[in-house]
């Protein structure tokens, strides 16, 4: 009979410690998919932002051509324009603006100004090629704006949500 009550107890403690290591084992595992759920998340998130500074630089980059540019020039780069900032309007309208309201997005809301000022004037453009007083309003938009700003902390929040999400992964892989 003692013997077998010594067995039951090793068994027990067998038992407990190895639902211990189980238990630790589903925690770190646990952890581990939230990481990896955080992560695909964040690269969402920060694929947007690119694709958002993407078309933000080439929007800027049209205005500066169509501005400067010759007859030629300017026709064919118009259209490119009007399309570019149409997409942009669109993209900033059906983004999330939830999701992006961190620390570092408070440059949505002055894309969006910017955005929307470069729309008006596109829109109320009829003929081409544009007078040069659509092109000096064009060029004003952007330093009343402070597109290089916008797009500079846009870069930020790309880098340091990254930051940010390394440092966490890298103390939680430490513990």
């Amino acid at each position: 009979m003692q013997a077998q009550t010594r067995i039951m107890r090793w068994q027990a403690r067998n038992s407990v410690r190895h639902e211990v290591q189980q238990n630790k084992l589903l925690a770190s595992q646990n952890k581990l998919i939230r990481y990896e759920f955080e992560y695909s998340r964040l690269k969402e998130l920060n694929d947007e932002r690119k694709q958002l500074l993407v078309l933000g630089r080439l929007l800027e980059d049209q205005i500066s051509l169509v501005a400067q540019g010759d007859r030629n020039v300017v026709l064919t780069r118009w259209a490119e324009m009007r399309g570019t900032v149409e997409e942009l309007d669109g993209r900033l309208k059906t983004l999330n603006v939830a999701v992006y309201s961190g620390q570092y997005d408070w440059w949505h809301e002055k894309l969006f100004v910017y955005v929307d000022a470069v729309l008006k004037i596109v829109r109320e453009q009829k003929g081409l090629p544009p007078p040069a007083s659509t092109n000096v309003q064009l060029l004003r938009a952007n330093e009343q704006c402070e597109i290089d700003h916008i797009f500079t902390t846009l870069e930020q929040a790309i880098e340091a949500e990254f930051f940010e999400f390394n440092k966490t992964w890298d103390d939680a892989t430490k513990s």
